[in-house]
C-alpha cells in the first residue's frame, strides 16, 4: 500500500533497504551499464529461483516509467524482473511513457515482444494528442528543427525517427507543407519565441543580460522562473565567465547558480533569489515560465543536437529566447529560418528584444 518514487539508480539501492538480496554496484565498479543491468539482473534470477514465495511477496504490483526513450531494452527487462503477474492474465504491469523527440541518447525503440512486452493486444498503446506545457509557436520552432525542415535536403530524413511524421500525420495531429510542419496538437496560442543572432559571443551575452535586466526589473519576473540552458556550459566557446560578471555588474544582488556544479546536483533546480544554469540533460523532465537557450549555435548538427535542441527548448512554458553566433550549418540558423516562416504566416514583424522596448 505504498508508492515510490525513485530513478533507476537509486531503485536498486532501495531493493536491498526492503529485503531483496540484491547486491548494489557503484557505477565506478562496473561503468558498462548492459553488464551491470545482467549481474542485476542474475542476482534477481538467483533470488527468485532459491526463495519464489518470497520473492513474489516483494515484487511490485505495477511499474510506471517515464522518459523511457532513455532506456535500454535490457533495463526494461531489469524492470519486468521486479514485477508480479496479474493474477488472472498472467502479464506483468509495466507502463511506459515515451516520448521520441527527446530521445537525447540516439536509443533505438526495441522490438517489444524480444523483451517480453506486449502492446499488440487491446488499447495497449495510446498516443497523447495534446501538449498542455508550450504554445504552438515553442512548438512548431522546436520540432521543425528537430525534423530539420530547413536542412540541407541529404539530412532532412534522417530526423524523422525522433519523431513518428507518418503517425501524428494520419492523426491528423501535424500536417506538412512546403514550408515545413504546422502542428495541431498544442492548443494554446502565445508569442514567438525569440531568435537572435550575433557577430561575437560576448554581444550574445550582453544581450542575454539586457534581456535578463528588462524581465526581472521591468516586468517583475521572478528569478526562480527564469531557466538558463546550453548544450555544453564548460565550452570555452562560451565564455560563462564573461556572462557572470556581467551579471554581478548589473544584477549584483542575484548570484548565477550553475546546476551542474557537484554541490548542486542532489539540490531543486529552479529556486529564488538567484539565476539557475544548467546543460539540457540535467533540465529535462523541468520546465520553467521563461527559458533562455544560450550559445545555440553551438548544438551539435547531428539528429543527437536536434533532440537536445528540441528538449531545451520545449523547457519553456510562456517565453522563450534562443540565441547565438551565427555561422553556417547551425540549428540557430534553422530556428531563425523557422522563425521567420511563422512570422511570415502571421503577416508582420515581431520585435527581437524586449529590452528595445524599454529604450
Amino acid at each position: 500500500n505504498a508508492l515510490t518514487l525513485t530513478h533507476v539508480n537509486q531503485l536498486i539501492w532501495l531493493l536491498g533497504q526492503r529485503g531483496w538480496p540484491v547486491k548494489y554496484l557503484r557505477t565506478g565498479a562496473v561503468p558498462d551499464e548492459a553488464k551491470r543491468t545482467q549481474l542485476y539482473r542474475n542476482q534477481i534470477a538467483n533470488f527468485a529461483k532459491a526463495q519464489p514465495d518470497r520473492y513474489q511477496a516483494l515484487c511490485f504490483d505495477a511499474i510506471l516509467v517515464d522518459e523511457a526513450q532513455d532506456f535500454a531494452p535490457e533495463d526494461f527487462a531489469l524492470l519486468l524482473d521486479l514485477i508480479k503477474p496479474h493474477p488472472e492474465t498472467g502479464e506483468k504491469t509495466l507502463v511506459l511513457c515515451y516520448d521520441d523527440a527527446q530521445n537525447l541518447y540516439g536509443r533505438l525503440r526495441p522490438v517489444w515482444r524480444d523483451i517480453g512486452i506486449n502492446v499488440a493486444g487491446g488499447d495497449r498503446s495510446r498516443i497523447m494528442r495534446h501538449c498542455f506545457r508550450n504554445s504552438r509557436q515553442t512548438v512548431e520552432l522546436a520540432f521543425n528543427v528537430l525534423t530539420g525542415t530547413q536542412a540541407p535536403p541529404d539530412l532532412r530524413v534522417h530526423t524523422r525517427q525522433y519523431a513518428d511524421v507518418a503517425y501524428l500525420r494520419e492523426h491528423d495531429l501535424i500536417t506538412e507543407e512546403v514550408d515545413g510542419f504546422h502542428i495541431h496538437f498544442a492548443d494554446r496560442e502565445d508569442e514567438l519565441p525569440i531568435v537572435q543572432s550575433f557577430p561575437l559571443r560576448h554581444a550574445e551575452l550582453d544581450w542575454v543580460v539586457a534581456q535578463l535586466l528588462y524581465l526581472i526589473q521591468e516586468e517583475a519576473v521572478r528569478t526562480e522562473d527564469i531557466l538558463l540552458l546550453a548544450s555544453k556550459p564548460s565550452a570555452p566557446e562560451l565564455d560563462l565567465d564573461y556572462l557572470e560578471r556581467q551579471l554581478h555588474v548589473k544584477l549584483p544582488a542575484i548570484p548565477l547558480y550553475f546546476a551542474t556544479a557537484r554541490e548542486n546536483k542532489d539540490q531543486p533546480l529552479l529556486g529564488a533569489n538567484r539565476l539557475t544554469f544548467s546543460t539540457v540533460y540535467s533540465a529535462k523532465g523541468y520546465d520553467a515560465p521563461v527559458v533562455f537557450v544560450i550559445g545555440a549555435d553551438l548544438f551539435p548538427y547531428t539528429k543527437e543536437g536536434r533532440a537536445e535542441f528540441y528538449v531545451a527548448a520545449t523547457r519553456a512554458k510562456l517565453r522563450l529566447f534562443i540565441s547565438g553566433v551565427w555561422r553556417d550549418r547551425s540549428l540557430l540558423g534553422e530556428a531563425a529560418m523557422v522563425r521567420a516562416r511563422l512570422c511570415d504566416a502571421l503577416g508582420k514583424t515581431v520585435d527581437m528584444s524586449l529590452s528595445d522596448k524599454s529604450s
